[in-house]
This record gives structure tokens, C-alpha cells and sequence, in this order.
């Protein structure tokens, strides 16, 4: 036993450890000021997200209050689109957006089985 302890010992001692780059700190440290750097630079572009959103749904409500219905005249035929008409794909539209916004406020604060 003795004499497994002392061959294990040997091997041991004549192992190297390992030796970390000197500049191993300064490189975590870069990366990790990286890390940082990208998620408040996400964090904007969400504002942004945001500020758009609201800008747009403001103009759309605008529009939407001086809109009028559009008359396409033809040969001996006249057509009138009703506004509400023109209105609903934009609602719809409005939608998808904000499900899209809700899914990537939610990915972002690390719900992961938020489905994109």
C-alpha cells in the first residue's frame, strides 16, 4: 500500500498545473463588459420599440379620424371603400405588432418558453 501511495505521489508531483494566460483577467473582463454592453443596448432598442409603437397608434388614430371614404370612379360605374373597411387590416396589422412587442418584452426578461 505504502508503495502505491509512493508511485501516486511521484506521478502526481511531477504533474504540471495548469497555468492561466496572463491576460486571462483583462479578457474576462472584456467579455463580460461585452455582455453588459449588449443587453442595455437591447434594452434601447425595446424603448425605440416602444416609442414607435405609440407614435404610430397616434397617427393611425389621427388618419383615422380624417380619413374619408375613397370613391374610384369608372367608366359607368362608381365604387365606394368605406373607411372601417380600410381600417380593419390596419387593426389587424396593429395586432400582430403588439403580440410580436409582448413576445420580445417577455424573451428579453428571460421567459424562454415564449414562442416567436
Amino acid at each position: 500500500m505504502s508503495d502505491l501511495n509512493d508511485r501516486l505521489s511521484k506521478i502526481l508531483s511531477e504533474k504540471d498545473s495548469p497555468k492561466l494566460n496572463e491576460s486571462f483577467d483583462d479578457n474576462l473582463m472584456l467579455l463580460i463588459h461585452k455582455k453588459a454592453f449588449e443587453k442595455a443596448e437591447k434594452r434601447n432598442e425595446i424603448k425605440l420599440i416602444y416609442v414607435f409603437f405609440i407614435v404610430g397608434i397616434v397617427l393611425g388614430i389621427v388618419v383615422s379620424f380624417y380619413l374619408q371614404d375613397i370613391r374610384i370612379y369608372l367608366v359607368d360605374y362608381s365604387l365606394t371603400i368605406k373607411k372601417q373597411f380600410l381600417l380593419i387590416p390596419l387593426m389587424i396589422g396593429l395586432l400582430f405588432v403588439f403580440d410580436k412587442m409582448y413576445k420580445i418584452d417577455q424573451y428579453q426578461k428571460g421567459n424562454k418558453k415564449v414562442i416567436m
